[in-house]
């Protein structure tokens, strides 16, 4: 066994069974039963109830995966995401460092103050407080209902727009 592969032994066992680690130039926090920090390759692994902390935002799941050269978390498995009002879950998403954007996959539930929506995929601007839906989106507010291949949602002025087929049913209430 080489030195290398014995300090990723250490530091698997180390790392193993309930506790964190902590990126400290980025603040980022992260929790499970098990995580397995890879030198080699310069990943980390969390195996079961995974958490996942930045500042005001929280992303769980079964597992996740961080890969430093791309700089991209990877979660499964009963996947939420919380930041203040805002709360998504999902099947799994990639949260993308650089550029501070996460993508959603899979059967996709959203809701944000008195908006809620579905999709098959969803990518959330956090800078930019934005959400697109995709495939099959359908936002509901109060009683109005918004129907497309794809919407884009301002988180901060709760507004709603679509392209690609879109139908909307506006309640009566509404239109007063």
């Amino acid at each position: 066994m080489t030195t290398s592969n014995l300090w990723s032994v250490i530091i698997t066992i180390l790392l193993s069974y309930n506790t964190q680690f902590v990126f400290s130039d980025t603040n980022i926090r992260i929790k499970a039963h098990q995580l397995e920090l890879h030198t080699q390759s310069s990943t980390l692994s969390a195996i079961q109830r995974v958490s996942i902390q930045q500042g005001d935002i929280t992303l769980t799941g079964n597992q996740a995966r961080y890969v430093q050269q791309d700089d991209v978390f990877s979660v499964s498995g009963n996947v939420k995401l919380s930041k203040q009002e805002l709360k998504i879950r999902c099947d799994a998403a990639m949260a993308y460092q650089h550029d501070q954007r996460i993508e959603a996959y899979g059967t996709i539930r959203f809701s944000y103050l008195n908006i809620e929506g579905l999709a098959e995929h969803l990518i959330y601007y956090i800078s930019k407080q934005t959400l697109i839906l995709k495939g099959r989106a359908y936002v509901k507010q109060a009683q109005d209902i918004l129907q497309s291949e794809t919407i884009f949602v301002d988180l901060d002025r709760q507004i709603a727009r679509s392209t690609g087929g879109s139908s909307l049913k506006v309640s009566e209430h509404t239109l007063q």
